[in-house]
């Protein structure tokens, strides 16, 4: 069986060096190289890895079959418009395109060229968030009445914290959750009211702290906290929780959970036991570009469900602008 071959375009998000390492160690798939716009970015991170940079992206795109896209937010819909022109299969890290109108353009480009555009909603594969939608799908709460979640993680820095690039809070964090709840419940989001403020980090340009209250097309509402409200020490880069109240009970998860703490003359070390998400991720999507399809029945988050988070962020910005409730 020939590898699936993958390139890696852009260093500049958090887990470029995750979806990197992943590549060059997952059967089945060679890592043909890494592309960025800023040369010296790339050029790191090919070196840490002991990669290919190649700087021009037409020619990286003729050499691979399916692309992870890492790149600073804003920069999301041209890199990915740019891989789906040239024909290749794409996971892209959430957003999708920063923008509705361009995820939803992003989406009927993939299904005209019959091309797999996936979203890095990584948490999809945590086995807490599997086991909680299977408890959901099977009925076991009744009637949803509410959730609450929250996605507290630690500032991220650099272009996250910068107007323009697509960084915030609630693009960064509230995405998770938004994702979750409609991925699970199979429902959609009716309306948004939202807050958001910086409160934690008075010298970056975008929010640090949000509030989303959501309701749902069946009735019931959800409150989510996706605030970086965490020191830099933070284990991880998130802290996602999420519970939901049915008329028969209540179910709850915690994505990071799995870990065991060692003790020691070095001082406390966190040690992660159980299946990494974003391994099982990529891994996913190396299957669906070598079945040239989304394979059934996966948590891989199709661009579509990409598109409909990206409608619910943007409301929720709006809603924190003018202090109203807004439909979608």
């Amino acid at each position: 069986m020939n590898p699936v071959r993958m390139a890696v375009l852009s260093g500049a998000h958090v887990h470029a060096d995750t979806y990197v390492s992943t590549l060059r160690q997952l059967p089945g798939a060679e890592l043909v190289g890494i592309w960025d716009h800023v040369l010296h970015r790339g050029r790191d991170l090919a070196e840490r890895h002991g990669v290919l940079f190649e700087a021009d992206l037409d020619r990286l795109l003729e050499r691979c079959d399916g692309v992870v896209v890492a790149a600073e937010n804003s920069r999301h819909y041209p890199v990915v418009l740019a891989a789906l022109q040239a024909g290749k299969h794409v996971l892209c890290e959430k957003p999708l395109a920063g923008a509705a109108s361009r995820a939803r353009d992003l989406v009927a480009r993939a299904q005209r060229l019959g091309r797999v555009l996936a979203v890095a909603f990584a948490v999809r594969f945590s086995p807490a968030a599997l086991r909680l939608k299977t408890l959901m799908n099977n009925g076991a709460l009744g009637a949803l009445v509410a959730a609450v979640g929250a996605n507290c993680g630690k500032m991220p820095g650099g272009w996250f914290a910068q107007k323009g690039f697509g960084g915030g809070a609630i693009w960064d964090h509230a995405v998770h959750l938004i994702d979750l709840l409609r991925w699970m419940t199979g429902d959609e989001v009716k309306s948004v009211f939202a807050r958001s403020a910086t409160l934690f980090h008075p010298d970056i340009e975008v929010e640090d702290a949000a509030h989303l209250q959501l309701r749902f097309s069946r009735g019931w509402i959800a409150g989510l906290d996706p605030s970086w409200s965490r020191p830099a020490s933070y284990p991880t880069w998130g802290g996602l929780q999420l519970r939901f109240v049915g008329e028969k009970g209540t179910a709850e998860m915690d994505a990071f959970s799995e870990f065991v703490k060692e003790y020691g003359e070095q001082g406390v070390h966190r040690r992660i036991y159980g299946d990494d998400p974003y391994i099982c991720m990529v891994e996913a999507f190396v299957e669906a570009v070598r079945a040239g399809r989304m394979p059934p029945e996966s948590p891989l988050a199709p661009a579509e469900d990409g598109w409909a988070v990206e409608r619910v962020v943007e409301a929720a910005y709006r809603s924190a602008r003018i202090g109203r409730e807004v439909a979608l």
